[in-house]
């Protein structure tokens, strides 16, 4: 695959989500967590398994 940095900058804009909550929204992304996606993921526990996702630093 070959690109110029122009076709990097047009899709880096593409993606980009600054400003999509507001100006003054800290939480970015995890607006998409809302308490009904919280409940659909609680329905998907099909063990009491706890997994770490923290890393060695």
């Amino acid at each position: 695959m070959t690109g110029t940095m122009k076709d990097f900058r047009e899709a880096a804009d593409e993606g980009r989500n600054w400003g999509r909550w507001g100006d003054d929204d800290e939480l970015g992304t995890l607006n998409f967590i809302t308490p009904a996606k919280v409940a659909e993921a609680a329905g998907l526990v099909k063990q009491g398994k706890v997994i770490s996702l923290g890393g060695d630093f």
